[in-house]
């Protein structure tokens, strides 16, 4: 028997977690395994990896970051569950990364790890609230709505191998024209951008201004971007709570245009253009740049409907590309990258690196170190233990009790970051 007809007999065979197989034992383009492919996920293998499964939604968003050959590579260990604040995650770690799946909300994620040629990167964010000249129409943001927005934001750029760091400090900004801004139609578009690139280049940062925008009254909810400026718009947390919103601008700032390429107000103007003849080309917004993102017919009418998430039109089948981070479709949950998508935001990080962006490099995990660490907590958990059962005082007893948690939730993250780089 091979390694992958032991693990699938392991798993139970035709009865068990995979099914009955699909196609043979097969070699990989790489020349360097094998796999096999069953009712409900696969196996691969390779001398140095062992033989793994991937199958669910984990499987299908490996596929689409390109398999084995993509950017996480061969999986390294059989998939396990971990809870985390009483949810349960599926994970599955790779040899140059990992992905999760948040069983409550059916969400993916992946995770780049670092490595000696091909480093992860740190990525300050430096957030500006704006008001006018006199301190009026003051944008209504806090610092924990600012980081709200940074964390959902490094849940999908973490795929990129990039970390978004916010300091807790929002920056006052008085200027009237910078706090109407809406975009390069302004009469006073160029001195606003000339101001704003000139505090991302003093600060080294990615400016982000979260201003009230031209109305009197009513604050915009509109944020924008480009790789040809270096700031974020934002609008206040209050005027767009979309969480995916800073990540969706952040994808601007660093290269991506968005995937759709036309807009149509009903599903019977889409299909119209499609029955006209209209070129599926110009309904791909990002095809000169990116090559795995498919025509996106954006429909204003469907623009809020999670329910559906495909359409035909004209006897053509279009999906709503509603997970990718640069659609304008509603997302089901934080928005992801594609693998292209992914290799033009890093092109793009080390071309502001070179120009004026103070750009950390976050180097592989030191497996030797963690291990040492982990074995050092473990050795203090047992003493204290020790010292907990030998204690009769119930007050001595509780504060052993609580330092014991205290351990034990280090010894969990520990060992999470260890599996996680492939060090246990």
């Amino acid at each position: 028997m091979t390694a992958i007809s032991d693990r699938y007999a392991q798993l139970g065979g035709s009865t068990g977690l995979l099914g009955t197989s699909m196609t043979n034992e097969t070699a990989t383009p790489d020349g360097v395994g094998q796999f096999q492919h069953f009712q409900h996920g696969s196996i691969y293998w390779t001398p140095t990896t062992g033989a793994h499964e991937v199958y669910g939604a984990i499987r299908e968003r490996w596929a689409e970051l390109r398999w084995e050959r993509g950017l996480l590579g061969y999986p390294i260990l059989a998939p396990y569950s971990e809870l985390r604040n009483r949810i349960t995650f599926l994970i599955a770690v790779f040899q140059h990364g990992r992905i999760e799946l948040d069983s409550s909300m059916q969400q993916v994620y992946v995770e780049k790890y670092a490595s000696a040629t091909s480093p992860n990167y740190a990525i300050p964010i430096v957030a500006y609230r704006v008001s006018d000249n006199n301190g009026l129409r003051a944008s209504t943001i806090t610092v924990g709505q600012v980081q709200q927005w940074v964390n959902a934001a490094n849940r999908v750029y973490a795929a990129v191998g990039v970390r978004f760091t916010y300091n807790g400090v929002l920056n006052e900004l008085r200027d009237t024209n910078v706090n109407s801004l809406m975009g390069e139609h302004d009469l006073w578009w160029r001195s606003a951008r000339d101001l704003l690139n000139q505090l991302a280049a003093q600060q080294h940062g990615v400016a982000v201004i979260f201003r009230f925008g031209p109305d009197p009254v009513d604050q915009t909810g509109q944020g924008f971007s480009s790789d040809t400026y270096d700031f974020v718009a934002m609008p206040s947390f209050d005027a767009n709570p979309d969480l995916p919103l800073m990540a969706h601008e952040l994808g601007h700032h660093f290269g991506l245009p968005h995937t759709f390429g036309m807009q149509f107000q009903t599903v019977r103007d889409a299909a119209d253009y499609v029955l006209s003849g209209g070129s599926f080309e110009a309904l791909d917004g990002d095809l000169l740049l990116i090559n795995d993102t498919p025509p996106d017919p954006r429909i204003r009418d469907l623009a809020t409907v999670t329910a559906i998430n495909a359409i035909t039109l004209g006897g053509h089948a279009f999906s709503f590309n509603r997970e990718n981070i640069m659609s304008y479709w509603k997302k089901n949950g934080a928005g992801q990258l594609s693998h292209s998508q992914i290799e033009r935001v890093r092109q793009l990080v080390l071309d502001r690196r070179r120009r004026y962006l103070n750009v950390t490099v976050i180097t592989p995990v030191d497996c030797g170190a963690l291990m040492g660490q982990l074995a050092s907590l473990q050795g203090r958990l047992a003493e204290v233990i020790a010292d907990r059962d030998a204690e009769t005082d119930p007050y001595r007893r509780r504060q052993y009790a609580r330092a014991i948690a205290t351990l034990r939730n280090e010894i969990s993250t520990l060992t999470s970051r260890a599996r996680s780089a492939g060090c246990m």
